[in-house]
């Protein structure tokens, strides 16, 4: 008998082989059946185990990888939603902004004088603010120059606003960590803030990405950390229970705050330096709640001490 892998021969008495079967194979020249001898046999259902074997880690991983794409396709998916959700409000803010523009501009080329401006919705007071006070000196020719002052400065505020409310949208999921020592690299930071950030939620992890430190590196200052989180619940369960990291020895020193616009870090300047002043003066209970300086009062209701929009 010829194996059919190493092609080496072997006495019929040597093999495993039936006699009849041997004649039949003969006889008849089946090329369909092969014989193997013991060795090559042994060495093909190896190969034919690990063959399989192989083909099942290979089926496993195709199988963790088809699921890895269909989450990261779901989380595309999810991501893009959220950028045109974004986007939408942003056009929508500029349509609003350039019906804005359009409606001064024409009061500016219709309106003549103070008539012209109380029928348009701008009163002289208003008019004379923007002006500094100068539009009671104006007539004539001198009107559609103080009128043109007007638009331009009407249009810089909108200009202003568009870029205040969209440094708000950018800066929403970000929260500012304060006191973190310069002398850790960026991996070490990354690793402190996540374990700060753990434990003022109570949980495991959360989700966060460190964007940096603020401004230039000085030998005396540490320089804020901005961090990027997502979930919404996890910020605001943050800054509900960032006070308690004074309780922590080794966060005692750490703050934490929104990431503020320059406009409404003014604002909560404003707002603190009231809370201080009203103190001061003896005043209870103060404090700061949705943009304004409220005390408690009895039955839990409060009174509006300072409303900086009023």
């Amino acid at each position: 008998m010829q194996c059919d892998i190493c092609e080496g021969w072997f006495h019929l008495e040597c093999t495993d082989v039936p006699e009849g079967l041997y004649k039949a194979m003969t006889k008849h020249a089946v090329s369909t059946v092969k014989w193997l001898c013991e060795q090559c046999e042994e060495t093909f259902e190896e190969s034919i185990a690990d063959r399989k074997g192989y083909e099942e880690r290979r089926e496993k991983e195709m199988d963790k990888m088809r699921t890895q794409m269909e989450e990261m396709k779901e989380k595309m998916k999810e991501d893009n939603r959220k950028l045109n959700e974004r986007m939408e409000r942003c056009e929508a803010e500029m349509v609003g902004v350039k019906s804005e523009i359009v409606d001064v501009r024409k009061g500016v080329k219709t309106g003549r004088g103070f008539a012209g401006a109380v029928r348009k919705g701008l009163t002289e007071k208003e008019l004379n603010a923007d002006l500094g006070g100068r539009a009671e000196q104006t007539s004539g020719a001198e009107d559609n120059d103080v009128w043109e002052e007007v638009d331009r400065r009407r249009e810089r505020e909108l200009h202003a606003q568009v870029v205040e409310t969209m440094e708000k949208e950018k800066r929403k999921n970000n929260l500012i960590i304060m006191g973190v020592s310069e002398e850790m690299d960026e991996k070490e930071t990354e690793g402190f803030v996540a374990e700060m950030l753990s434990t003022i939620v109570g949980t495991e992890k959360v989700e966060m990405k460190v964007q940096g430190r603020l401004g230039r590196k000085e030998s005396d200052k540490k320089r804020p950390v901005r961090v990027e989180i997502t979930d919404a619940v996890a910020r605001r369960t943050i800054m509900k229970n960032a006070t308690n990291l004074k309780n922590e020895p080794k966060y005692e020193r750490i703050y934490v705050s929104p990431d503020l616009t320059r406009k409404q870090q003014e604002m909560d300047k404003t707002l603190r330096d009231k809370v201080k002043a009203l103190r001061a003066e003896g005043i209870e209970g103060v404090k700061i709640s949705k943009g304004c300086v409220v005390k408690e009062a009895n039955g839990g209701k409060r009174e509006v001490l300072y409303n900086p929009n009023q």
